[in-house]
């Protein structure tokens, strides 16, 4: 995954030399990583990319102006089925947000997050998909502003103050996730789908480019609407598969997964599945057979016993190392 991270000074402040070593720190787990850095007197910005998608995910102008991305906004063109590199369509939100404008987001149906930095102008704007699902994270004092694509980077940063949020925590307890931006932490908070965070000359604002409920009620037939949902998931998943020969997916068993997989077999995919289901569960028996009627190339790695809620993309990175299975996989990482 991409991980970016940065501190902007509210205040005229030159950035501490404590804070900007500790922020280069935390964001990379890994010794290997490369760390890219932008900064000037008043900004410090962190960047780690594992290159999945094969492009930097950054720009730089002359003047400093940035933009920092993680995922990919795949915006819409002409053809629904139609895809550019994640680059490019940085670039076209670039060049649009410096002018002022937010269209190249409302054509953005990908899971991303992204920065710009505008240094003349002294403004940073936090930028969310529509959904949230890639997240951003962001705390601020007096003097400072600090923001990362992880919570643990910031829970690492001895600048950033944490108390807990006693509602955060609650949610979390009894519903998996907190709600509302709210993180355990009172001090810090998540942007929300399509949410816009900009500070400009130290001051904190928020605005959103996409509103969910301001979308007008369809008044086309049930069956129009079924086609329109239909090709617009075989146009997705052709988006994100692109030109590849082969795949890794993962087959729980469930609907999800199945109709995933099953477009990527229709589009004449070579499909390598894994299923981490105990034996004797439904999605067990679902996922497996489906595989087995469907002609993937299919592995079944029964979770432990007592892990009620594993860490599923973990479990699937471990299966590829362990089974060689890179190979398998036009764009392994």
């Amino acid at each position: 995954m991409t991980l970016i991270a940065g501190i902007v000074s509210r205040r005229n402040r030159p950035i501490p030399s404590s804070a900007s070593d500790n922020l280069r720190q935390s964001i990379s787990r890994h010794l290997g990583d490369q760390v890219a850095v932008f900064k000037d007197e008043f900004s410090y910005f962190v960047k780690v990319d594992i290159e999945a998608f094969g492009e930097p995910g950054f720009l730089v102008e002359p003047n400093g102006t940035l933009s920092l991305l993680t995922g990919e906004p795949l915006l819409v063109r002409d053809d629904e089925a139609s895809w550019h590199g994640r680059q490019q369509d940085l670039k076209l939100i670039h060049e649009d947000y410096v002018r002022g404008g937010s269209g190249q987001l409302h054509q953005a149906v990908g899971t991303f997050s992204m920065v710009n930095y505008q240094p003349a102008a002294r403004a940073l704007s936090l930028i969310a998909d529509k959904v949230g699902v890639r997240p951003l994270y962001y705390w601020a004092d007096e003097d400072y502003f600090v923001f990362a694509s992880a919570l643990r980077i910031l829970e690492g940063l001895p600048l950033v103050s944490k108390e807990m949020d006693v509602v955060a925590v609650s949610e979390i307890v009894t519903l998996g996730a907190p709600l509302r931006g709210r993180t355990p932490y009172s001090t810090i908070s998540a942007l929300k789908s399509a949410e816009i965070i900009q500070v400009i000359h130290g001051e904190i604002s928020s605005r959103y480019y996409w509103r969910w409920d301001e979308i007008q009620t369809p008044t086309t037939s049930e069956q129009e609407d079924l086609r329109r949902v239909y090709s617009r998931f075989l146009n997705s998943v052709t988006r994100r598969i692109r030109d590849d020969q082969s795949t890794v997916a993962y087959l729980s068993g469930g609907l999800d997964s199945r109709c995933v997989t099953a477009a990527l077999v229709d589009r004449r995919v070579r499909v390598l599945t894994f299923n981490f289901a105990r034996p004797g569960t439904q999605d067990y028996f679902f996922g497996n057979s489906f595989a087995q009627q469907i002609g993937t190339i299919h592995q079944s790695i029964p979770k432990d016993a007592g892990d009620y809620l594993p860490d599923y993309s973990l479990m699937l990175a471990r299966a590829l190392g362990t089974n060689h299975s890179r190979e398998n996989a036009t764009r392994p990482r």
